[in-house]
Parts: structure tokens; sequence; C-alpha cells
């Protein structure tokens, strides 16, 4: 019993309490900067093809990132421990009459708000992968049937209230379009049974490195495959024709506009390198800012304590 009396007692520490929040803080920040699974680990298939996916764009230390559970800190251990460590410290802080009933108060406030934002995070908030920023154009997710303020050069983290985007990667975005020798345009396809369209996109990464179109007009088929990860930044085309399957030339496509001739038809294909985007919708996210606002106002307070007034005084 005394035991226990000592260790609650001690979590009256000035050392133990600003700890805690530094660990806290810490945490919150790497989950910010370093990716986050969009599922818990123990969904095993989901975040098997995740974690796979981002090994291959980020190399070999996403594998040291996971077995540290850094990429998994919202449903994590270390947060769970820290926030039921920093409960206890508000209950303890409380009956501390060393220290002023506002500051006691705004102290507990704080963290029963910080709880509040990391529950509604982990159970009522979602996230979409694989949001593509095309320039000067909003973000759409379909699924959720949202469209986003297009962000600007690329940023790490984009704040769209209610919502955060963090850029996951980059990927090669190539549009592309044809004309004829009158200047008509020409109609492309990317699939078989997909509608003709004047103007096609494709999407390459290091997860699906090729992409087709069709040139139905002059019987060609383009394949286009990107360099494996932190090779030059190029692209090469191949020319098929598209009755037998005979490749009829290979070149080279470097990031802008590339104009080529295929048959009759001039072709106009732009190389892009576009930034890759998850959606975050954190309900959280307010109840954490407005938590952290009250820890800072109460630990920054000056005078906070009944002893040093009584002293002043």
């Amino acid at each position: 019993m005394s035991r226990a009396r000592a260790i609650w007692e001690h979590l009256s520490s000035d050392g133990i309490r600003r700890g805690l929040l530094i660990g806290l803080a810490l945490l919150e920040l790497l989950a910010l900067l370093i990716p986050q699974s969009p599922v818990p680990p123990d969904n095993a298939s989901v975040y098997s093809q995740w974690l796979a996916l981002l090994q291959q764009e980020r190399g070999p230390i996403v594998h040291n990132l996971a077995a540290l559970g850094l990429l998994t800190l919202r449903t994590s251990w270390w947060m769970r421990l820290l926030l039921a460590a920093l409960t206890l410290v508000a209950a303890r802080y409380l009956t501390d009459e060393r220290h002023s009933p506002r500051r006691r108060h705004l102290f507990a406030v704080g963290v029963l708000l910080l709880v509040a934002g990391w529950g509604l995070c982990l159970y009522a908030g979602w996230q979409e992968t694989g949001l593509i920023a095309w320039p000067d154009e909003p973000l759409r997710a379909p699924e959720r049937g949202l469209t986003i303020a297009p962000p600007k050069d690329a940023p790490l983290i984009v704040l769209r209230p209610p919502y955060l985007l963090r850029r996951e990667g980059m990927v090669w975005g190539v549009e592309a379009r044809a004309v004829d020798v009158r200047g008509s345009a020409l109609l492309l396809r990317t699939t078989s049974q997909g509608e003709p369209q004047p103007r096609v996109r494709l999407i390459l990464d290091d997860a699906q490195r090729e992409g087709y179109f069709a040139l139905p007009e002059e019987a060609l088929v383009f394949r286009l495959i990107a360099p494996p990860r932190d090779e030059a930044p190029a692209l090469t085309a191949q020319l098929y024709d598209s009755g037998n399957g005979t490749l009829l030339t290979e070149t080279t496509l470097a990031l802008g506009e590339n104009r080529l001739f295929a048959g009759e038809a001039r072709m106009m294909i732009e190389c892009l390198r576009l930034p890759r985007y998850r959606l975050i919708d954190n309900p959280g996210l307010l109840p954490t800012l407005l938590g952290w606002a009250a820890l800072l106002i109460a630990e920054g307070s000056r005078g906070g304590t009944e002893e040093d007034k009584g002293g002043r005084g």
C-alpha cells in the first residue's frame, strides 16, 4: 500500500509530467511525418499489401520502420501507454494543491481533449489513398464524393479543414492526344472495351510501371514504361502494330511535352511527375489542437503554485 502511495505521490513530479508531454508530442509529430498504415496490423492482408507498396517506393528502410511500430503509431502500445500515463498524471495533478485550481483544471481538460481526439481519430476517422494531384486541378475522392482544392508545389502535408492531405510519393502522369494532318483531333482508347476519347491519361508508378493506349485510326498501340525508382527521369515509349503485334519503334519521352509522328498522325504526349496523396478525415483534429493549446497554457502559466503566491504575499 505504501509503495502504491509513493508512486501516486511521485506522479506530481514536474519531470514526469513534462517528459510524458514531450514523448506524446514527438509521437504526434512522427505520425505526421512518417506514412501511417490505413488499417491496423491485425488486418493482415490489407496491411501487407500496403506495406509491400510502400517498400517499393521507399526502399528497405520501410521494414525497419515497421519493426519499430513507427508505421502504426496511432494504434501502437506506445501511444496508448503515454495517454494512459498522462491520464493518471492529470488525476494526480488535480489533487496537487501546490498549483492553482485554474492551472490544474486547464491541464486536466487538455489531457481529456487529447484522449478524446485520439479516440475519435482511431474509431471515427477514415482514409482514402492514391489521390493524384494533376496541375491546377482539384483532388477528387470519388468514393467519398469529395473535391479538394489543389495543393501547390507538392507539399508533404496539406491542411484542408476538416481534412488532412499527406503526400505519399511521386508518380508518373502521362496525358496523350493526337491530331491528323488537318489538325483535327483523333480518338484514343486505353482499353479495348473503353470509350474512345480525344485525350487520355495514364498513371505509372513502382507498382504499375507499364501503361497502354491505342490509336485506332492508325491501328497503333503505345506501350509506356516507367523507369525503376531513382533512375533517369524519362519514360520509354514503344509503338506496336495492333494487327500483328510487331514492334515498330522505340523512343524516350522526357519530362514535359513530347511530339511524335505515328503514321499520318501527330502525337502530343506530356509527361509529368505528380504527387500522390492520402486523404485523411480526422474528426479528432480539433479536440487534439484544443488539448495541446490548453496544456501549453497550463504549463506556461506564471506564478501558478499556491506556495509561490503565499511567498510573494
